[in-house]
């Protein structure tokens, strides 16, 4: 389920969150299931993440899924979810990372080192972002190479 900006809910396909499930079972790949708020800012403090948690109930929130699912809605196609979190909700993103990524995904290390002569106490929390990042992109890589990398959603 995502929930869009306004809270307008919008339901992903049960048969291939099923399917999914299964199979993340099957491979022994923890995971949790729920509904995904929409948001149009970067959510940067841990207080805010826990505040939104609060008010919907959601078990992440992110800038993108919500325009993915709304799209797949006026579309009238089923649609699918797949989040890894690199910033849990108990972690501030260190103000360095603000924009730190390109249109591509790739961090603009430049922008990050200038912020960080700066603010050099920041480092830390950037090794952290970095670590979770690397992490949740690892565990995309493993759930979207689940069945040749199609979820069995092309049959």
């Amino acid at each position: 389920t995502v929930e869009l900006p306004p809270g307008d809910l919008l339901k992903s396909n049960g048969p291939w969150r099923t399917q999914l499930r299964h199979m993340l079972k099957i491979d022994k790949i923890p995971a949790a299931q729920g509904p995904i708020l929409g948001v149009d800012e970067v959510i940067t403090s841990s207080l805010g993440k826990i505040r939104l948690h609060a008010i919907s109930a959601a078990i992440a929130a992110d800038m993108e899924s919500h325009v993915v699912a709304l799209e797949a809605k006026n579309a009238q196609l089923p649609f699918l979810v797949v989040r890894a979190v690199a910033d849990p909700f108990d972690r501030a993103i260190p103000s360095a990372a603000y924009d730190a990524l390109g249109a591509d995904g790739r961090p603009l290390i430049g922008r990050v080192l200038r912020r960080l002569l700066v603010r050099p106490h920041q480092l830390p929390g950037l090794i952290g972002v970095a670590r979770d990042t690397s992490k949740a992109m690892k565990a995309l890589k493993t759930v979207g190479s689940l069945d040749g990398g199609r979820f069995g959603f092309l049959s």
